[in-house]
This record gives structure tokens, C-alpha cells and sequence, in this order.
């Protein structure tokens, strides 16, 4: 039960950009900086339709879920994964919209 409390939680209030914003970081990175693969919040705000703005609510909500894990890099760069929480919430939202 403590994981179907865990998801609900996460889940309440996600707006489309919420979930977008989560599915767009389980796909492949960009080069960053000519070598790594890493998501960062500009590189999410490049890669959606999001203003840069929305791009950091979107990310601190879904960090604040623990949706989404943003540490800090080398040189002070943040990065952005994915969590398993995450995953796990997208999958029930896949799921979700195939019902619907």
C-alpha cells in the first residue's frame, strides 16, 4: 500500500507539462559540451516547446515529488535524471491514457 500512497502523491496535481517534461528525460540526452550525455534544465527547455521558466517549475515540482533527482556536475553544471519513482509514476500514466 505504501507504494500506491507514494505514486498517488507524486501524481496529484501533474499538469501535461509535468509528464512531458518527466517522459522527455528518458530519452536520449544530447551532446553536452561535446562528450557527455547529460540532461540539463537548458537543454530540457531547448528540447520542449516549454519557455525556460516553465522548464524550472516544471523541474522543481517534479524534484520536490522525487520524480526527479538535479545534482550538481562538474563545473557547477546540474544535471537531471529520472528517478525510479519516476519511472514507476509514468508507467501508471501510460497506462492511465490507454485506458482512457
Amino acid at each position: 500500500m505504501e507504494e500506491c500512497e507514494l505514486i498517488l502523491t507524486a501524481i496529484a496535481d501533474l499538469t501535461g507539462d509535468h509528464a512531458r517534461t518527466l517522459q522527455l528525460l528518458t530519452t536520449e540526452p544530447p551532446e553536452f559540451s561535446g562528450t557527455a550525455l547529460i540532461w540539463t534544465p537548458e537543454l530540457l527547455h531547448r528540447r520542449s516547446a516549454l519557455s525556460s521558466r516553465t522548464t524550472i517549475l516544471c523541474l522543481a515540482a517534479l524534484v520536490a515529488r522525487g520524480l526527479v533527482e538535479s545534482t550538481s556536475g562538474f563545473g557547477g553544471v546540474t544535471v537531471c535524471r529520472i528517478t525510479s519513482l519516476g519511472f514507476e509514476v509514468l508507467e501508471v500514466l501510460r497506462e492511465y491514457a490507454d485506458d482512457a
